[in-house]
């Protein structure tokens, strides 16, 4: 079996484009990463990694300013699972949005964790979806102190795979 070994490569430029920091995080196999947002000049980023178990994990890391891991957490559910986005939140704590295999229906349902930025505690953890493949792409705070996600559906809606937003 062919193996890539793909790492998240994280560049940070000042304002004249000049690199002030590289960095590739990763493990043995494939890693991606999706998403970042900066806190305090520090950095969370979301993506996947499949060098923690045998299947591919949600996997965050927090670096600080020079790139050093603050901490990194993968959300293992057995099987596959991804993470595509992610957003501050009013209430201080940060969301993860992506798919996870549901191994009841064997299809993908949306997966949302909260985590605390500081240490990644799993504040909580659902999983939304029907009896076929669904997921969220991309999440956003809204102004009410909640967060909308945005993604796919091929449970709900017209039929077929339907654009699927839900405000929580």
């Amino acid at each position: 079996e062919e193996q890539f070994d793909s790492n998240v490569w994280v560049v940070k430029l000042d304002s004249s484009g000049n690199g002030t920091m590289e960095k590739a995080y990763g493990g043995t196999y494939d890693e991606k990463g999706c998403d970042v947002i900066e806190l305090s000049g520090e950095y969370i980023v979301c993506g996947w990694s499949e060098s923690f178990s045998a299947a591919s994990d949600g996997w965050a890391f927090r670096i600080d300013s020079t790139g050093t891991i603050q901490w990194e957490r993968a959300f293992d559910n057995t099987d596959n699972d991804y993470l595509y986005s992610l957003a501050l939140l009013d209430n201080g704590y940060v969301v993860l949005a992506g798919e996870l295999y549901d191994s009841v229906n064997a299809t993908m349902d949306a997966m949302l964790v909260e985590i605390d930025p500081d240490d990644a505690t799993v504040i909580w953890q659902k999983q939304m979806g029907g009896t076929s493949d669904d997921g969220a792409s991309s999440i956003a705070a809204t102004n009410d102190g909640g967060f909308i996600f945005a993604g796919y559906t091929n449970s709900f809606g017209s039929g077929g795979c339907d654009i699927w937003v839900v405000k929580m």
